[in-house]
């Protein structure tokens, strides 16, 4: 869990990179060709005609699914679960279009997962859990850099309510960032602060502080947001 910790920490740092790689304002000149067409029925009511392959027209979910593999294999792996909802459903829709050694690996970890009883024992030793915690965090961080990227290169740029996937743009990764934090509060619960080192607490009070935060903070921003968007 420590080696699987300084890999994530270097993925997001990288992640946090693209900003100087790619501009939010030139975004918009080829969303238009990765946009879904399943959940943008309104753009594509009658589904797209691909000619010289069907007669019968095609729905498929959009956007690039830059993360399908690696965060829900994490998500897998730690046992960090989801609520079943229609803003989730996406989540699991998303599994049929990977490659299909991304669903085998995806599939492993959830069965390893269950055959180690992984998360039980975490939890049975205080610095286990923390760990488990730091990797929980470093997940709503990528999430949250997601959001944010999403807020740059789209929310700025237009108000149309469906994100590329198709899916509401305004409450669905909040509703996968909101689901991180609740896990995370969840496992702050269960650490015994006594069994940590004086600097595995004070990095354990700045992740509850900021878990905490984000919470409210997510929760009025969408609330805003509301506003913006018809429908």
């Amino acid at each position: 869990m420590e080696d699987h910790l300084k890999v994530m920490q270097e993925m997001y740092r990288i992640m946090s990179s693209m900003w100087h790689e790619s501009s939010p304002a030139g975004y918009l000149n080829f969303r238009t060709f990765i946009m879904g067409v399943k959940g943008n029925e309104d753009i594509f009511p009658n589904g797209v005609l691909y000619k010289g392959v069907s007669e019968t027209p095609f729905a498929y979910r959009g956007e690039t699914g830059a993360q399908d593999s690696i965060i829900p294999s994490v998500d897998t792996a730690f046992g960090l679960e989801y609520p079943r909802n229609a803003l989730t459903e996406y989540l699991f829709q998303l599994r049929s279009y990977r490659p299909a050694a991304h669903q085998a690996h995806v599939n492993w970890c959830a069965e390893m997962h269950k055959q180690t009883d992984f998360k039980k024992w975490c939890f049975s030793n205080s610095y286990s859990a923390f760990l488990m915690l730091c990797n929980y965090h470093m997940t709503f961080k990528f999430r949250h850099q997601h959001w944010v990227m999403v807020k740059k290169y789209i929310i700025d740029n237009t108000k149309y309510g469906r994100a590329t996937g198709g899916t509401p743009i305004t409450t669905w990764l909040p509703n996968q960032i909101g689901a991180c934090l609740e896990n995370c509060q969840n496992l702050i619960k269960v650490i015994d602060t006594e069994k940590l080192s004086y600097e595995q607490n004070c990095e354990l009070a700045r992740i509850k502080f900021e878990v905490d935060t984000e919470v409210q903070r997510l929760f009025m921003e969408v609330t805003s947001l509301q506003n913006e968007f018809k429908g």
